[in-house]
């Protein structure tokens, strides 16, 4: 019943472009700024998380808990390993804050 239904669905969402004797459009300019948005999406998206562990690490240097600090930069550097630009922002924090990276 289920296979049912979703061939019918699937052929009512083909129908109209067949009867009008169009083809599937291939337009690869469309999809090359899909991905684009997408990179930039996600590079936006790991730029937002690199923010929230600094921010981690920075507030429990400021509440003087010095080894949730390190503990929370070391998470931060295992999540970004591979992406020197994510570390090296968590290095720079740790060296202004005076803790072990």
């Amino acid at each position: 019943m289920t296979k049912s239904i979703l061939f019918l669905s699937v052929a009512a969402l083909l129908l109209p472009a067949c009867q009008a004797g169009e083809k599937p459009a291939s337009n690869t300019a469309a999809a090359n700024a899909t991905a684009d948005l997408d990179a930039g999406a996600d590079e936006q998206a790991i730029r937002g998380q690199v923010d929230h562990w600094l921010k981690l690490v920075k507030a429990y240097s400021v509440l003087e808990r010095k080894d949730d600090a390190e503990k929370a930069l070391a998470r931060a550097k295992t999540k970004f390993t591979g992406n020197t630009q994510a570390l090296q922002q968590l290095d720079q924090l740790a060296a202004e804050l005076g803790l072990k990276s």
